[in-house]
């Protein structure tokens, strides 16, 4: 091809286009689904993608929200992640992850947790669910508490540690799981990987009851819900998904 034709082929062409953005969907679009047990990894590996721990814990109950054909969105409950959370709050569910892509509209989240909550009542025999919200990356509650769930307070407790292996979070607990050690010998242990021993303050805590009978824990004292000023303090993990 002679340079002429070149530069007939770059005019048809029309210049670089720029990066594109993708619209955004109204929330009334999506669809949503309870997976079959066999679909789990596939779950996972798009929560660890788009999930700024880039970490799934396994699940009990999972959840995914489409559009059209395209799998937008995962959700994941769990057994409380210690044996302690569920007797300090009363729930036999823990709400783990919420991913949904950024292309998904206003109030997509909270249809997506209705959803799955509805299930949940109607198709098991659990009584509540309770849920994080993390103040050191801005999240208090917002959609838990479009969505009903009674806010109970900060964590019991002094924090929590996070160790954070190349660049994926992992509580502690999951940490000396995989490793058998943690802390200092962790550190040792997976040299030259980098490897951060994060202690992370108190998280707000959330609960959403699927029965009647579950008591109140602040029932003669209601427990404000949590400013959105003023929180956000700490490390800031990548800005990917929801």
């Amino acid at each position: 091809m002679t340079m002429m034709e070149d530069a007939q082929v770059l005019a048809a062409v029309g210049p670089p286009l720029e990066p594109s953005v993708s619209p955004q969907f109204p929330a009334r679009e999506l669809t949503f689904e309870k997976p079959a047990a066999w679909q789990a990894p596939a779950l996972s590996a798009f929560v660890k993608q788009h999930h700024y721990s880039k970490a799934c814990p396994p699940g009990m109950h999972w959840f995914s929200a489409w559009h059209g054909a395209e799998l937008v969105g995962v959700m994941l409950f769990r057994k409380p992640s210690l044996p302690k959370t569920g007797a300090a709050y009363e729930c036999d569910l823990e709400l783990s992850r919420v991913v949904l892509l950024d292309k998904a509209g206003k109030n997509s989240e909270s249809r997506f947790i209705g959803w799955a909550l509805r299930w949940l009542k109607k198709h098991t025999d659990k009584r509540a669910v309770i849920s994080f919200a993390d103040p050191r990356f801005g999240h208090v509650g917002t959609i838990y508490k479009a969505s009903n769930w009674q806010y109970l307070g900060r964590e019991k407790g002094h924090g929590t540690r996070r160790i954070v292996v190349d660049g994926e979070w992992l509580h502690s607990k999951t940490a000396y799981d995989r490793w058998g050690m943690s802390g200092a010998n962790l550190i040792a242990h997976l040299a030259p990987r980098k490897v951060e021993v994060v202690v992370c303050p108190p998280k707000n805590v959330y609960r959403y009851a699927l029965r009647a009978n579950v008591l109140s824990t602040n029932e003669n004292q209601p427990t404000p819900i949590p400013a959105s000023s003023g929180i956000g303090t700490g490390r800031q993990p990548p800005a990917t998904g929801k």
